[in-house]
């Protein structure tokens, strides 16, 4: 018995948070797990632990270098997963962008014609 019988995407799984809900799909019986992220390594890593973590199942990995900020990059993976296993059941986004204060400021001023819209912009972004 599975919990997830289907196909689980996940992104930033080469580390961290993405990493532990693609192990946690594996150890629950999802045997069709895509993941994605910037770090080739990382998901090299994983999709060993994933191996592992299928109690000696077999489970088919399809792993692909993903920047989540790039919208093509993504297209293109989902279009492989869907490919490969022709569906996706289950998505989970664990990737993460990080920003510059600088680069949050550029947007706010961008956005902002006085200096009390640049306050409130910047206080909805925090």
């Amino acid at each position: 018995m599975t919990l997830y019988p289907g196909v689980a995407l996940i992104t930033g799984a080469a580390s961290g948070i993405g990493r532990a809900t693609a192990i946690s799909f594996a150890r629950e019986g999802c045997r069709k797990i895509a993941i994605a992220d910037q770090n080739e390594t990382g998901l090299e890593e994983t999709s060993k632990l994933l191996q592992e973590a299928a109690s000696n199942e077999t489970i088919d990995v399809f792993s692909k270098k993903v920047n989540v900020a790039v919208e093509d990059e993504v297209n293109g993976f989902i279009d492989g997963v869907a490919d490969k296993f022709g569906r996706i059941d289950y998505c989970a986004n664990c990737a993460g962008t990080l920003l510059s204060l600088a680069s949050i400021f550029k947007v706010v001023r961008g956005k902002a014609e006085t200096v009390a819209d640049q306050e409130r912009i910047y206080w909805q972004v925090f």
